[in-house]
């Protein structure tokens, strides 16, 4: 059913060979962290899918305008940079997924988390992205202060690029923090 529906939106944005891509990469298996939320087999495209229902219904319910494509490329395709990660099983010595931190990860590089994303979309995927929608996946872990004050004072004087950047945030926040917490 996630898969289908990923695939469903997907299929919007991107074209035939863009999804196959996505499915050479591992897309569709990969879990979204080593031990957070959703590290579980198709963990990642659960949390895009996730990130990217949640950024729809907030764009519908606040009539921000963002165009839908975007906000599919945003959501879906924000932790891209995950397919780098090389995750793989974290067994104990009896051969057992370990239970508190499933997976294991084996950086294949490390440029940052929102540019690694934009890398594999424009270098794998051959997407060419919008400067609206680059900025929201480059920042959309947050900013740091006062590092990032440069960045948010230019990303003030374009409306559209503040609105793509804290809508795909507070998406990633909900899904991950709201929908994909097992609380005790």
């Amino acid at each position: 059913m996630v898969m289908k529906e990923a695939v469903d939106l997907l299929e919007e944005v991107l074209t035939e060979e863009q999804l196959k891509m996505l499915h050479d990469l591992d897309y569709f298996i990969a879990p979204a962290s080593t031990r957070h939320h959703l590290s579980v087999k198709g963990g990642l495209a659960q949390h895009s899918l996730n990130v990217t229902n949640r950024m729809l219904q907030m764009n519908d319910k606040m009539n921000y305008g963002i165009k839908r494509d975007w906000i599919i490329i945003m959501g879906m395709l924000h932790d891209l940079v995950k397919l780098s990660y090389g995750y793989e099983e974290n067994l104990t010595l009896k051969g057992e997924q370990h239970k508190s931190i499933p997976y294991k990860a084996n950086y294949k590089f490390d440029i940052g988390h929102g540019a690694g994303s934009i890398y594999l979309a424009i270098n794998e995927l051959k997407l060419n992205l919008p400067v609206p929608v680059a900025s929201a996946i480059y920042h959309h872990m947050g900013f740091e202060f006062p590092r990032d004050s440069y960045s948010v004072n230019v990303i003030k004087k374009n409306p559209i690029d503040m609105l793509c950047v804290l809508l795909l945030q507070h998406g990633d926040q909900l899904a991950t923090y709201v929908d994909e917490m097992e609380y005790d």
